[in-house]
């Protein structure tokens, strides 16, 4: 059963295996795909809670960003 598993990857045998799995539901190898920027992700987020008009989430995040800026500076003071 493992041979027969593992013959289904493809050449060259370039696989990261923190990133590659054999999905016994899916019967295929599946690899994620590379860990986004978080920066661009925050940033698309809140370019999408800005489309979506809400503003209540925005203020929040506006509040724990301010929080977090305070307390970063009071450590460095």
């Amino acid at each position: 059963m493992i041979n027969r598993t593992l013959s289904s990857l493809t050449k060259p045998y370039c696989y990261d295996p923190s990133t590659t799995f054999f999905s016994f539901v899916e019967n295929r190898w599946i690899s994620l795909p590379p860990e986004q920027n978080q920066a661009d992700v925050t940033s698309e987020y809140l370019d999408e809670l800005v489309e979506t008009q809400d503003w209540d989430a925005l203020r929040d995040l506006q509040n724990k960003v301010s929080q977090a800026l305070e307390n970063a500076k009071a450590k460095n003071e």
